[in-house]
């Protein structure tokens, strides 16, 4: 089965109730050229990321295999940092900040798994 998941639509009990765990991550040359150009500032990537469940936006499932996960960590009082990792590889695809202002109210809905 596969799926698109964002956790304002619906997420998986098993991602959305995933305890605290740390990944040792690398990035990709996409990921340190967006780092680089980001417009709020540049981006250090992390050598590697600690989330819970309450950080992930959204999960992709090709096969009933976990392939993408998109977290938003708390980069400083203005900005997060949101990372797009693809599993099991923990590659960082791109990297990007989002103000901690921005609620996101253009989400397309309709590309997501309702459940």
């Amino acid at each position: 089965m596969d799926a698109l998941y964002h956790r304002e639509v619906y997420l998986p009990s098993e991602l959305l109730n995933l305890k605290q765990v740390t990944k040792v991550i690398s990035p990709t040359a996409h990921a340190i050229k967006a780092a680089a150009e980001d417009r709020y500032g540049k981006i250090a990537i992390p050598d590697s990321v600690t989330f819970s469940g309450a950080n992930i936006i959204e999960a992709e499932v090709v096969g009933r295999r976990l392939v993408k996960i998109l977290i938003r960590i708390s980069c400083d009082e203005k900005r997060d940092l949101l990372l797009a990792l693809s599993v099991p590889e923990w590659r960082a695809k791109t990297v990007w900040f989002n103000l901690k202002s921005d609620l996101h109210h253009t989400l397309d809905r309709s590309k997501y798994t309702k459940k």
